[in-house]
């Protein structure tokens, strides 16, 4: 027994609006955390200069050694932060299906099937059958 498009555009309207708003939310998150992935490395390598140069100072002049040492370990909790951020939005996304394909490219493939069942339920098996 084949069902009409409509109906099984109203069978299916919810799940679809569902899988849009996740593409947004996961795009949405994709945009948050970029610039933050950005930031970590370069407080990381921020905070390994700063060491060197406290290194450099210390023989010289110890309060200013420790001053940039302070300057480090400040930057180092910065990377930390924002790795701890990333990995909270990362988090939300990983299972297995998401791993293999990525977030979007697996919810859109779903999306995907939908349309195509109902092309399926429609017309037929076969692609002559589909005006």
């Amino acid at each position: 027994m084949r069902i009409t498009i409509e109906e099984y555009l109203s069978q299916t309207k919810y799940t679809c609006e569902s899988l849009i708003d996740l593409i947004n939310k996961i795009e949405s998150d994709k945009r948050v955390i970029a610039p933050i992935k950005q930031l970590i490395p370069v407080h990381e390598k921020e905070a390994e200069r700063l060491v060197q140069e406290a290194v450099e100072t210390r023989k010289a002049d110890k309060p200013k050694s420790l001053e940039i040492i302070l300057d480090a370990v400040g930057n180092r909790i910065i990377a930390n932060e924002y790795g701890g951020q990333v990995a909270e939005v990362e988090k939300v996304y990983n299972n297995a299906l998401f791993l293999e394909n990525g977030p979007i490219q697996s919810v859109s493939q779903d999306l995907l099937h939908i349309g195509k069942q109902g092309i399926s339920l429609r017309c037929g098996k076969y692609k002559s059958h589909c005006k």
